[in-house]
């Protein structure tokens, strides 16, 4: 059983501040700097509160296995961002995970990733995406449905 669901501060945050400061993930972040606890506390209160930002979590039985970040740029332009947990990456599960995201969903999606970070570009090809441009260090992939 698996669920793809908008975070909840109480459930969540820790588990996000986790991943967001785990070494393997700061090396693919734009900001790899570690975050505070209040600085990430802070910031996951005003994901939730912001109407332009949807963030999910992607739970399959009881394990938290990824994150995806939805931000509206301009009407239907949405610009992605997301990780896997560390425990859970090597296993596809980002494919899944964007997949269920993109399901039923219209719009162009735009994904910024670092020239560096080839399996997130494999990734985002594997489920449809195309390069759209490359600029300074990034590669920005462009899905249109």
């Amino acid at each position: 059983m698996w669920d793809l669901r908008e975070i909840k501060f109480d459930l969540d945050w820790e588990v996000l501040l986790n991943w967001r400061n785990d070494k393997s993930t700061r090396i693919s972040f734009f900001d790899d700097k570690k975050v505070t606890k209040k600085d990430h506390k802070k910031y996951i209160k005003n994901i939730i509160k912001d109407p332009n930002i949807k963030q999910y979590i992607l739970v399959i039985g009881d394990d938290k296995i990824g994150t995806i970040k939805s931000t509206k740029t301009k009407k239907d332009n949405f610009e992605l961002s997301y990780t896997i947990s560390p425990l859970h990456r090597g296993k596809k599960l980002s494919i899944f995970l964007m997949k269920a995201f993109l399901y039923r969903k219209k719009g162009t999606f735009i994904c910024k990733i670092k020239l560096d970070n080839t399996p997130s570009q494999k990734m985002v090809e594997a489920c449809g995406y195309k390069l759209y441009q490359t600029e300074n260090n990034v590669k920005i992939y462009k899905l249109e449905q």
